[in-house]
């Protein structure tokens, strides 16, 4: 019998983001062990991904202007070091890891430093989930 994973075990982060000016929607999500580190992830999508035009510079969505925009990053993440766990790490570690997770949940963007986040949900499973793949 083969089977296919449709859910995996622990708490999955979906976020919904566009670019420019509402274009090319994407959906994508990410598997973490933690709720704490989910609700953490969450929430920098929802505030340091928005979009930099309806923030007045505290985010980077749709942002053009790399350094300011790591500047905003790092900022960001030294004052929530609950996305990565209170571990001690260095200021080019913390932007590369907010930017690893940037890529993952909301993809690459061309034109801007960031995808606008539109939306984040989490979902928990205690268990993968398995389907059987029926053969024919």
């Amino acid at each position: 019998m083969k089977t296919k994973k449709i859910i995996s075990k622990g708490y999955t982060i979906s976020a919904v983001s566009w670019e420019n000016d509402g274009d090319n929607y994407k959906t994508r999500s990410i598997v973490v062990e933690t709720k704490e580190l989910a609700i953490a992830i969450s929430k920098m999508c929802k505030e340091l991904f928005a979009s930099c035009n309806r923030t007045k510079a505290t985010s980077i969505g749709n942002g053009q202007d790399y350094k300011k925009s790591m500047i905003i990053v790092l900022d960001y993440m030294l004052k929530h070091p609950e996305v990565y766990e209170n571990v001690e790490i260095c200021d080019e570690e913390l932007i590369s890891l907010c930017m690893d997770y940037n890529y993952s949940l909301l993809g690459s963007c061309e034109d801007y430093d960031s995808r606008v986040c539109e939306s984040v949900e989490i979902y928990y499973s205690p268990e993968d989930v398995l389907l059987e793949i029926i053969e024919f």
